[in-house]
């Protein structure tokens, strides 16, 4: 049974949208590694998809901009803060999971020299972590004060956000209940928008995976 977690109660005074972003592909995407708090430069298709999130953020409203500190969000976040003549606020909080043992290796390089480890994570709950690393209540744990001190700071505008395909899936199981098993496998392509609404007391869901701006790439 999963373990309970959950978001302190954020109640901006004003309707609040956050916009999360992943980040552009990486090289290390392309090979299939899992990264965690690594880095590896942007893919030349990286590089596209980050000029074609930033030139439609461009034509919204976006109010201010947050980015993780990994060279691969942060990246992405220039492109989107040169765009929409923003000034980008990098927190560590945002980084991606820790990958622990399995950091650098490719997919079937970890379930190789890692077989239980790797196994354990294919069908895991909220406090499952990879030996040396993360879970997703962890990820939870040091976002958290982070999503409170955005929604205390800036009610009534529009926050974007750049991060990571397992912080995203955490923010989306914890502002909807949704079971984390479910959440977990949610699909989040790279420079995909998930965007929240806060309204009449509640978190709203109204984009997931909204990768429309790659559709002329």
């Amino acid at each position: 049974m999963e373990t309970a977690h959950s978001l302190p109660k954020v109640a901006p005074t004003a309707s609040m949208d956050l916009l999360f972003i992943r980040h552009g592909e990486t090289e290390s995407n392309a090979e299939k590694r899992y990264m965690g708090q690594l880095d590896s430069p942007l893919s030349a298709l990286g590089m596209a998809q980050a000029a074609a999130v930033a030139a439609r953020l461009a034509k919204t409203g976006i109010g201010t901009l947050y980015s993780s500190d990994l060279g691969r969000a942060a990246t992405t976040a220039n492109a989107i803060a040169e765009a929409c003549q923003l000034e980008l606020q990098l927190d560590r909080r945002l980084r991606e999971r820790h990958a622990g043992i399995f950091q650098g290796l490719r997919h079937a390089d970890a379930k190789e020299r890692f077989p239980e480890a790797y196994q354990a994570i294919q069908t895991p709950e909220a406090d499952t972590a990879i030996p040396e690393g993360e879970s997703a209540a962890q990820i939870h744990a040091r976002l958290a004060p982070l999503i409170t001190e955005v929604c205390q700071q800036h009610p009534g505008e529009t926050v974007a956000l750049v991060t990571h395909g397992m912080v995203i899936r955490a923010v989306l199981w914890q502002f909807l209940g949704a079971s984390y098993s479910l959440a977990r496998w949610a699909r989040v392509d790279n420079t995909s928008l998930a965007r929240f609404r806060f309204e009449h007391g509640r978190w709203i869901l109204l984009a997931w995976n909204d990768t429309g701006h790659m559709q002329s790439q």
